[in-house]
C-alpha cells in the first residue's frame, strides 16, 4: 500500500514540475498567465487534470460519476444526496490517509 501511495506522490510531482516548465516558458517569453491547470468537472471531455479522471467523491472525478448517474437515469441527484456522497468520499480519503500515516508511523 505504501508503494501505491509513493508512485502516485510521485506521479504528482511530475506533473507539478511539468506544468511549472510550461509555466515558465510562457513567463519568459512574455506570455501572460491566466490559470494554471484548470479542470472543468462539468465537462466529461475535459481530462486535463488526472484528479478528473479518479472516480472519487470529493475530487474533480467525483462530478464525473455523478454525470453518468445522470445520463444513466435521466435526472440529477438531489443536491443533499450528492453533497453526503462527497462528504462520505473525503472522510473515507482522509481517513484512508491517516492509516497509511499510522502504519507508516508505528511500524
Amino acid at each position: 500500500m505504501l508503494h501505491i501511495l509513493a508512485a502516485i506522490l510521485g506521479l504528482s510531482l511530475l506533473v507539478i514540475v511539468h506544468e511549472a516548465g510550461h509555466y515558465l516558458m510562457a513567463r519568459a517569453f512574455g506570455i501572460r498567465v491566466t490559470r494554471f491547470n484548470e479542470v472543468d468537472p462539468s465537462d466529461p471531455g475535459d481530462t486535463r487534470g488526472a484528479s478528473g479522471l479518479l472516480p472519487l467523491p470529493g475530487l474533480d472525478g467525483g462530478k464525473r460519476v455523478f454525470l453518468g448517474y445522470e445520463i444513466i437515469t435521466r435526472h440529477r441527484p438531489s443536491e443533499r444526496m450528492e453533497g453526503a456522497i462527497h462528504a462520505l468520499g473525503l472522510l473515507l480519503l482522509v481517513t484512508m490517509i491517516a492509516l497509511v500515516t499510522f502504519r507508516d508511523v508505528v511500524s
